[in-house]
């Protein structure tokens, strides 16, 4: 059977706060003893519930195929790794009708104690990790009704680590 057409490859770039902004917050605990609060508003669909649970995302295997992406119009997600950790954050960002525009994909290699925070309505793929173990707490409101939008790609976009 041939391989779906693409469109196109990417490269995965190291995560900045000024490249990860038209898709979320990253957040560093600045070291010390002090508390870091996440100060992100988490969801305000009428009736939602605060939700957190802990997610093992599957290890990355390159190149990756990109075909399907998700988003949650109702409220940011938040990413915090249990430990030590390196793993690719990938978002895109969204047409006049909301849609995906696959150019727009980007691909971050995010490294150490960082958490990443997706906006709300942002076109999203599930976490990659470079390790097995990798386990995040998630946080996120749940509405119950229209929480995850699903998008599959005509074609897939390849990230290649190089």
């Amino acid at each position: 059977m041939p391989s779906p057409p693409s469109q196109g490859v990417r490269k995965i770039e190291t995560i900045t706060e000024s490249a990860f902004a038209p898709f979320g917050r990253i957040l560093r605990h600045p070291g010390g003893r002090d508390r870091l609060y996440l100060d992100c508003a988490f969801g305000n669909a009428r009736g939602s519930r605060k939700a957190m649970w802990i997610n093992n995302p599957p290890q990355a295997r390159f190149p990756v195929a990109i075909r399907r992406l998700e988003k949650h119009p109702f409220t940011p997600q938040a990413f915090l790794p249990m430990h030590e950790s390196e793993y690719l954050a990938i978002a895109c960002l969204s047409d006049e009708r909301g849609d995906p525009i696959p150019s727009s994909l980007r691909a971050f290699r995010v490294t150490g104690p960082t958490s990443i925070v997706y906006s709300a309505n942002v076109w999203h793929h599930g976490l990659l990790s470079f390790r097995a173990d990798t386990n995040f707490v998630v946080l996120q409101s749940i509405a119950g009704r229209g929480d995850d939008v699903i998008h599959t790609f005509d074609s897939e976009i390849e990230l290649h680590d190089d």
